[in-house]
């Protein structure tokens, strides 16, 4: 329903206004109804939740000076996701997408602030080399820290050492322990953090 200018000049009837401030009405509390508690309810004017529809491919919005935004387009995947933009980016620069995760045993997720975490199994070998384990997918610019943990025990096994030599940001090597000397693969849950 339209909103109307009320009166159209300064001669029309109240007679004839008042149908078309009642329309009014009738359009704001439909507007503000909407995601929200109406007038005259307990907590009138408060969200209930918050809708957005879902934008267009190419329209990641503009961001001004001191301002950031919340949007929704589909993702990568064609998924509905969550974008928050920084202050100050241009149009036709994307969002981070914060609500999309890779919900399995080799994982990764997007945080609001931009940091990525990456998860999964991979292999700790005996050694000074160590054992190449390559992300599922690689991070974009850093790779901050990588923290691995030995899964299960094994005779003749320390805990799994460190994450040494190669760190970037499609790999890692992670080296463990031998007391017999040997190196033998054994495997490792690990968590990195980047952007």
């Amino acid at each position: 329903m339209p909103y109307t200018v009320v009166p159209a000049n300064i001669n029309e009837a109240f007679s004839v206004s008042q149908p078309k401030i009642t329309a009014n009405f009738i359009a704001i509390n439909t507007a503000i109804s909407v995601d929200h508690e109406t007038f005259d309810a307990a907590g009138q004017g408060k969200h209930k939740q918050v809708s957005m529809p879902i934008r267009g491919a190419g329209l990641d919005p503009i961001t001004a000076a001191n301002e950031m935004m919340l949007y929704t387009k589909n993702n990568a995947l064609g998924v509905p996701a969550m974008f928050i933009k920084q202050q100050d980016i241009a149009a036709g620069t994307e969002g981070t997408d914060f609500t999309t995760a890779t919900a399995a045993a080799n994982g990764t997720c997007t945080l609001p602030c931009g940091i990525i975490l990456k998860w999964g199994t991979g292999t700790a070998l005996g050694g000074a080399t160590g054992y190449l384990n390559t992300f599922v997918t690689p991070f974009t610019n850093n790779v901050f820290s990588v923290t691995i943990t030995q899964i299960g025990a094994a005779a003749n096994y320390d805990l799994v050492k460190v994450v040494t030599g190669t760190i970037n940001i499609t790999e890692f090597r992670a080296t463990s322990y031998n007391t017999a000397g040997g190196a033998t693969n054994y495997p490792i849950y690990y968590i990195a953090i980047g952007n």
